[in-house]
C-alpha cells in the first residue's frame, strides 16, 4: 500500500498510510531522511492471547483504519485488530503529530475483547537507512552511561526474514547482562536513543512522567538492508479495560548525539531529581574497595584489612571512604539478604571495633548489602521472601544464578529469587539491613543491584504495583523511603546503589557504576562514552567500577566519574598508582568540581581529537577542562575555549603545576604519554 496520509510543516514531511505505517519521514533542512521508501516497511507490532497461546501476533499490514488527518496531524482508530489467527475486539487509537522539528507519536487501546493484548511495538519503524553516503553514522544506545555503535547498518544484530531470536543475532541488540530487549528502568539508563553523523540525527525518546517498563527495539534486515528502531511496552491490558501510553518523540536534529541528549534533559528536568549526598561524601574524589570473605566462603582478609587498607591510603595522602564487601559469615553471593558479621574473623564485636578506630582517625567506612537478591536457602525466603519476589504469569519466581566457578565445573551452585521494589515487605527489610549497617558504626551501605536490574513485569497481584509493569516504577517511592528513614536517624548516612539508571540515582547518594569504560572484550565498532549520561545529568554521581586500566581511570577523570580504587593486584600496580594520583589531583580540585557543571565539550575546542577534553563551568562563571592524553607518545594539545582568559593554571596528575599563556586565543599544551591534567582558567 502506497501513502496517502500526508503531514507537512516547516521542518518535516511525513507521509503515512491507513494502517500506521511510515513511508517516509524528511528531514526539510537538512534534505534527507530517516524513512525512505522500500520493502517490508513497519509502523506498530502488537502481541496477544488466543486462549493459551500467548505470542498471538498482530501486524500492521492486516490492519486499515479511520482516518482523520489534518495538515500537521492525523487520528486512526482500528475497531478491532486482526491478528494471525483471528480477529480481536481491540479498538486501537494511534496519534501522531508534527511539532517543530518533532513527529510525536502515542497511542490508546480499549480491550471489548476477552483476550489480553500483552505487548505493543510502537512506534516500530523500518527503512532506515545512510542520512548522508558522505558521513559515518552512529547509533548512541543508552546502556549503563551511555555507548555509541558504529555504523549501526552493519553492525547491529541481523534478522534475516525468517528467523527472529532462533540463531545468535537473531534478536534485538543486547549488551552485557542485557535482556532482550534493552529496557527501561534498568539496564537501560535512559529511554531514548539517537542516531546521528556529525552534522545531523535522529532523536527518538519514550517521554511519560510515570517509568513504566519500556523496551528499546533496534535491529539491521538483510533482506530490506536496513535497520529497525522503535519502542515496546508492555501494558498487558485486560479484557474491559483501557490503557494509554506516554508520548513518542521523534526529532530531527543538527549536529551530533548532543542535541538528542539536551532534548532528553529537557524532558527530564520536570521528572529526574538529585538528592544532595552528605558533605563528607561529595567531597571525597573517590573511595576504596576491599573484601574479606569470597563467594567460595573462604577468608581472603580478617576486620582489621579495613583498616589496614584505610591506614595505607592516609600514608599517601588519601582521604577516601572504604567500601567492605563479603563481610557477612556465609561469603559473598551467599544467604541474601540474612547478614551476620563472621565470627571466624571476630564477629559483630570486632568488624564494630575496626570500624570505630577508622573513624576515630578521620575515616569513613561503607558495609555491602543486598538490595535485589534472595537466596533461596535462607529461612528469609521460605518465611517472607517467597511473598516478595517478582513472579511470572505462571505464578513462578524469576531466577538468577550467581557461581565465580574457578575450581568445579557444575554450574550453578546459588540461586536467587529476584525482590520485588513495589513491596513493603521488600522495603522493611531493606530497612533492616540499614539499622545493621548504622549498629555497626559505618557511615553508609551499598545496596547491591538496585539501581538498574532488568525491569521485570511482575504479575503477583498481592503487591503493590498498580499493573504488572508498574512493577520497577515503586522502586523510586521505595528509594526515597529508604532515605528519609536513615536521614532520621543520621543526617550523614550514605547510600548508594549499583548500576546505572536515571530515575533510581535520583534518589542515591552515589551509584557504582557498571561498564562506564571499555573493556578488554569490547568490540572494535562499540564504545563506552560516559559524558553521554554525565551530559544529560550533571548532577548525578556515577562511579567508574574499576575503569581498570591506565587509559580507563583517565577517562572516568576526565569526565568526572567517582574513581574508585580496588585492591592492588600483582602486575598492576601502575594501574593503582595512577588512580591514586588522579583521586589526590581530584581531592586538591574538589572546591571547583563541588560547584562546577559538567558540559562536556560545549564551547571547548580541542585538537588534536585524539586527547580527552571536557569543560566545566563553575557556579561563579569560572571554567575549567579535564584533559589526558591517553597515546602511549606525548602529545601537543590545542585549547581553544569560549570563555575570556589569557592563562590559566594547569595542575598534573603528579602534583606538580604550572602557569600557561594564551597565544591567539589559544592554549598549548605539551602532555607526557598516558598522562591526566586539570587546566584552571585564571579571570
Amino acid at each position: 500500500m502506497r501513502a496517502s496520509i500526508i503531514l507537512e510543516n516547516d521542518w518535516l514531511r511525513c507521509a503515512l498510510d491507513d494502517s500506521g505505517v511510515i513511508h517516509e519521514l524528511v528531514n526539510k533542512r537538512a534534505g534527507s531522511a530517516l524513512v525512505t521508501e522500500g520493502d517490508g516497511l513497519t509502523g506498530w507490532k502488537m502481541i496477544s492471547n488466543v486462549s493459551t497461546w500467548r505470542e498471538h501476533p498482530l501486524f500492521d499490514k492486516d490492519n486499515h483504519a479511520k482516518v482523520t488527518a489534518g495538515p500537521s496531524s492525523v487520528e486512526m482508530t482500528f475497531d478491532g485488530i486482526q491478528g494471525a489467527r483471528e480477529k480481536q475486539a481491540f479498538r486501537v487509537t494511534m496519534r501522531w503529530e508534527l511539532d517543530g522539528p518533532e513527529l510525536r507519536a502515542s497511542i490508546e487501546v480499549d480491550n471489548r475483547d476477552k483476550e489480553v493484548l500483552r505487548e505493543i511495538w510502537f512506534p516500530f519503524i523500518s527503512g532506515i537507512r545512510e542520512l548522508d553516503k558522505r558521513a559515518d553514522h552512529h547509533l548512541l544506545l543508552n546502556y549503563s552511561t551511555g555507548i555509541i555503535m558504529d555504523d549501526p547498518l552493519v553492525n547491529l544484530p541481523r534478522y534475516d526474514g525468517v528467523n527472529f531470536g532462533s540463531r545468535p543475532g537473531g534478536m534485538f541488540f543486547t549488551r552485557g547482562f542485557g535482556k532482550y530487549p534493552l529496557l527501561y528502568p534498568g539496564v537501560c539508563s535512559m529511554p531514548w536513543l539517537d542516531y546521528y553523523n556529525q552534522r545531523q540525527g535522529w532523536y527518538m525518546g519514550y517521554h511519560d512522567m510515570e517509568t513504566p517498563s519500556t523496551g528499546l527495539l533496534m535491529r539491521a534486515r538483510d533482506q530490506e538492508r536496513d535497520m529497525q528502531l522503535g519502542f515496546v511496552r508492555y501494558p498487558m491490558v485486560q479484557p474491559g479495560r483501557q490503557w494509554k501510553s506516554g508520548m513518542f518523540i521523534i526529532r530531527a536534529h543538527e549536529g551530533d548525539w548532543h542535541a538528542g541528549a539536551r532534548r532528553y534533559a529537557e524532558f527530564a528536568k520536570g521528572k529526574i531529581g538529585v538528592t544532595p549526598a552528605p558533605e563528607w561524601l561529595r567531597t571525597a574524589p573517590g573511595f576504596h574497595l576491599t573484601s574479606c570473605i569470597g563467594q567460595d566462603r573462604r577468608i581472603n582478609n580478617d576486620y582489621d584489612h579495613i583498616y589496614d587498607t584505610f591506614a595505607a591510603d592516609k600514608a599517601a595522602g588519601l582521604d577516601l571512604p572504604v567500601l567492605v564487601f563479603g563481610w557477612v559469615k556465609r561469603g559473598f553471593d551467599n544467604g541474601y539478604p540474612e547478614l551476620e558479621p563472621d565470627e571466624r574473623i571476630g564477629g559483630a564485636g570486632k568488624l564494630r571495633a575496626v570500624i570505630a578506630r577508622v573513624k576515630a582517625e578521620g575515616g569513613r567506612v561503607m558495609l555491602y548489602t543486598q538490595g535485589r537478591l534472595i537466596d533461596m536457602c535462607t529461612d528469609y525466603y521460605r518465611d517472607t521472601g517467597s511473598r516478595c519476589c517478582v513472579r511470572s504469569e505462571d505464578g513462578t519466581p524469576y531466577i538468577d544464578e550467581y557461581s565465580f566457578n574457578s575450581e568445579a565445573t557444575l554450574y550453578p551452585n546459588r540461586q536467587f529469587a529476584l525482590s520485588c521494589p513495589s513491596t513493603k515487605l521488600w522495603e522493611d527489610q531493606l530497612k533492616k539491613q540499614i539499622d545493621i549497617v548504622m549498629d555497626l558504626g559505618a557511615d553508609g551501605l551499598l545496596y547491591d543491584q538496585i539501581g538498574a536490574d532488568n525491569a521485570f513485569i511482575c504479575f503477583d497481584q498481592t503487591h503493590e504495583h498498580a499493573s504488572a509493569d508498574m512493577a520497577f516504577h515503586g522502586k523510586i517511592q521505595m528509594l526515597e523511603n529508604l532515605q528519609q528513614y536513615a536521614r532520621e536517624k543520621d543526617p550523614d548516612f550514605a547510600i548508594i546503589g549499583e548500576l546505572i539508571c536515571d530515575a533510581f540515582l535520583q534518589k542515591l547518594d552515589i551509584t557504582h557504576g557498571w561498564e562506564t569504560q571499555d573493556g578488554p572484550d569490547t568490540p572494535p565498532y562499540m564504545h563506552a562514552r560516559s559524558e553521554i549520561y554525565r551530559y544529560v545529568f550533571p548532577d548525578h554521581r556515577p562511579s567508574c567500577r574499576m575503569a581498570g586500566s591506565v587509559n580507563g581511570y583517565s577517562n572516568a577523570f576526565v569526565n568526572g566519574m567517582v574513581l574508585e580504587q580496588a585492591h592492588r593486584r600483582p602486575g598492576a600496580e601502575a594501574v593503582a598508582d595512577h588512580c591514586d594520583q588522579l583521586q589526590k589531583l581530584r581531592a586538591n580540585l574538589m572546591p571547583f568540581f563541588n560547584a562546577s557543571r559538567f558540559v562536556d565539550e560545549d564551547g571547548l575546542t580541542c585538537q588534536p581529537e585524539s586527547v580527552l577534553a571536557k569543560r566545566y563551568i563553575g557556579e561563579n562563571g569560572s571554567n575549567g577542562v579535564a584533559l589526558a592524553n591517553t597515546r602511549a607518545a606525548a602529545i601537543t594539545a590545542r585549547l581553544t575555549i569560549d570563555a575570556p582568559a589569557r592563562s590559566a593554571r594547569l595542575y598534573w596528575q603528579d602534583g606538580t603545576e604550572t602557569t600557561v599563556t594564551a597565544v591567539a586565543g589559544a592554549f598549548s599544551l605539551a602532555i607526557p604519554a598516558q598522562t591526566a591534567a586539570f587546566l584552571m582558567l585564571e579571570a
